[in-house]
């Protein structure tokens, strides 16, 4: 069992982060980081958290932004690149007033208390008739790259072990009770102190402890994405905002920086919301309970930055056409994330030599430790091939999503056009089966590296227990370079299925703006219709009457001449 001063559960940014300073401040010894193995997919972690009126909180964000900026120095970073402060905040809610005393409090120079008629001329962006906060200053942070920038330094860091793919199962004390045997799903290990920084899975990791938190989950999306209005009309400042409703519904947005869409992400009631007893019980599938109420709030508050509205009877055939355009981008940017990997990232050939390297590195730390490697199943791996391998499995699950994104665009495209000839019909119905096929394709990729890892951990073994031993090194050596070339040619076609996809979005922009331009018209002529229709039924239902009116006039005169 390896022996470690310090064991931290949880490599978010927290545990990165804690496991840096710990080596770099503390000159604490051995660190290892273990971070769980999920058979769903990884929980997303906000860029931003919420304004808290609470005293100790919000002194405490103050006296670590000097360490935001530290961090940034580190990995050569320039400043805001990771906390983001310059572009300005924005609170609007019920309790602005006491915020904003609140920021007086701590000597916040940059809090200004505005009235709804300041908050319209200074902040159109939002249309709001309430007072609000405004922070010339605001924060929210980078967390792709500060993820990418804490791997990074933690790497470079030679006392810092993170284990990936590792799940936490319990702990107890060692015999002589001076460190603590920490038991997972590889095996075990033994640390002087632990620091638990589960997250998400603090709850069930207590639970499994004996501890039980009065914690409630609840499966929120991350983001909800709305298309900005056209240039002529973009020219609004867009700050970073929190919008707190009265039924305690909360929106955050931020600025668009290179995008032509706004990131909202609601805070809806809980108490409309199921809870989760496991992040494992999430769906990974938005509530369209929540993305209706998100909508009817960005109607409502953005009326003059989106283009998206609920009141808008073609708004389904807009955020068809939105997500059109979102798709195509999506996979222009994975086409061409692929194209740097090939030529410039871990699978360019000048990374060629150092999958030789690393594997003769590991067979030499694996021959000493046969037995162990064996125990864990984990027989030699090659750490740059591992790398490798879920770089393709990540794009291979975007092919897959991108896939059937692309297949729903299309089937509504299709069945919106009531007036397609056969030839088009045929078309569509062959496109589907193409994307169909491009999706079977990523899966059976997959499959194929699966086959891969089982091939290469035979003859590892060889490689261990074979007499012939030079023969297996250079078979295993082998089979590593022949990897790396095969992973270029999978990561040559999911490039294709890409390009592919995006050819066929292509296409179909036009044809899909026709059809929402043709049912809009239709939409149109049909209201007019049913005016028409109206006014003539009216006029046939007054005739009708006067008819009857004159026939009864008609009759009682006749009456009374009899008399």
């Amino acid at each position: 069992e390896e022996e470690f001063d310090v064991a931290i559960i949880g490599s978010g940014p927290l545990g990165l982060a804690t496991a840096l300073n710990l080596a770099t401040k503390w000159k604490v010894g051995r660190i290892v980081v273990l971070e769980r193995q999920d058979d769903v997919e990884p929980l997303e972690i906000a860029p931003f958290y919420q304004v808290s009126n609470k005293y100790h909180l919000s002194r405490l964000g103050q006296l670590v932004l000097p360490m935001w900026r530290e961090l940034e120095k580190q990995g050569n970073l320039s400043t805001g690149s990771l906390l983001t402060t310059s572009s300005g905040f924005l609170y609007v809610g019920r309790s602005a007033s006491s915020m904003a005393e609140f920021c007086r409090n701590l000597s916040i120079t940059t809090c200004t208390l505005l009235s709804p008629t300041q908050v319209a001329n200074e902040h159109p962006f939002m249309t709001v008739n309430q007072s609000a906060v405004h922070m010339s200053e605001s924060g929210y942070v980078n967390v792709t790259l500060l993820l990418t920038t804490l791997r990074a330094l933690v790497a470079k860091t030679p006392n810092i072990l993170v284990r990936d793919k590792e799940t936490f199962l319990n702990l107890s004390r060692t015999d002589n009770q001076s460190r603590v045997h920490i038991e997972t799903t590889r095996g075990s290990i033994n640390a002087t102190k632990v620091i638990l920084l589960p997250g998400a899975y603090a709850k069930t990791t207590m639970d499994t402890l004996g501890l039980h938190l009065n914690i409630s989950l609840y499966e929120l999306p991350t983001a909800v994405y709305f298309r900005r209005l056209p240039v002529s009309n973009s020219n609004l400042t867009v700050l970073t905002w929190l919008f707190a409703s009265a039924d305690n519904d909360q929106f955050t947005g931020y600025p668009p920086e290179q995008s032509d869409y706004l990131r909202i992400e609601p805070r809806i009631n809980t108490a409309r919301m199921r809870t989760l007893d496991s992040p494992h019980n999430r769906t990974n599938k938005p509530d369209q309970q929540i993305l209706d109420r998100t909508r009817r709030w960005a109607s409502q508050h953005l009326a003059q930055t989106t283009s998206l509205m609920t009141n808008n009877k073609d708004s389904s055939l807009s955020l068809l056409h939105d997500r059109l355009e979102f798709v195509s981008s999506r996979l222009i940017l994975m086409a061409l994330n692929v194209h740097v990997e090939l030529n410039n990232g871990r699978l360019a050939m000048e990374h060629f030599s150092d999958v030789r390297k690393q594997t003769e590195s590991n067979l030499l730390a694996g021959s000493d430790s046969t037995i162990q490697a064996e125990a864990n199943n984990e027989i030699c791996s090659n750490k740059y091939i591992d790398e490798l391998e879920m770089c393709i499995k990540y794009y291979c699950k975007e092919v897959n999503d991108l896939a059937n994104s692309t297949a729903i665009i299309i089937d509504f495209i299709s069945k919106s056009h009531q007036g397609a000839d056969e030839f088009h019909q045929r078309q569509n119905l062959s496109l589907t089966h193409i994307l169909g096929d491009l999706s079977k394709g990523a899966m059976l990729c997959l499959n194929v590296l699966k086959d891969y890892r089982h091939d290469r951990q035979k003859a590892v073994r060889n490689v261990l227990y074979n007499p012939l031993r030079e023969d297996a090194w250079r078979l295993v050596i082998e089979i590593d370079e022949n990897l790396f070339g095969k992973f270029r040619t999978i990561m040559f076609r999911l490039r294709t299925y890409f390009l592919i996809m995006h050819r066929i979005l292509t296409e179909n922009l036009q044809q899909s703006q026709n059809i929402i331009a043709k049912i809009s018209q239709d939409r149109k002529l049909v209201v007019q219709q049913k005016k028409s229709l109206t006014v003539r039924n009216y006029g046939r239902e007054n005739l009708r009457k006067y008819n009857n009116t004159r026939t009864k006039t008609t009759n009682s005169k006749r009456s009374t001449r009899k008399i």
